[in-house]
């Protein structure tokens, strides 16, 4: 049984596939975050590789801060003209 062989991708696929620009390939290469390797002069990266460079950086749902509960309205108990009615009297 032979393993099926992964497509070779130039840093132009792999930047439409991910939606970035070609640069920012280049720069994830050369930052060790994406291998890729040279078929004579040209780079290729290995689909695979670009697939576990997508996938190694998920970005996780925040947790809001929950909103400070709303201050009290005009009259209403708390609110600076019902303490200053309440001195008054």
């Amino acid at each position: 049984m032979s393993a099926t062989p992964t497509r070779r991708l130039s840093p132009k696929q792999v930047a439409d596939l991910a939606g970035v620009s070609v640069r920012a390939v280049y720069r994830a290469i050369e930052d060790g975050q994406l291998d890729a390797y040279r078929v004579r002069s040209r780079l290729r990266v290995r689909e695979d590789d670009c697939e576990t460079w997508l996938d190694s950086d998920p970005v996780r749902p925040t947790q809001r801060p929950t909103p400070p509960p709303a201050s009290p309205g005009r009259g209403q108990a708390g609110s600076l003209r019902a303490l200053l009615a309440e001195e008054a009297s």
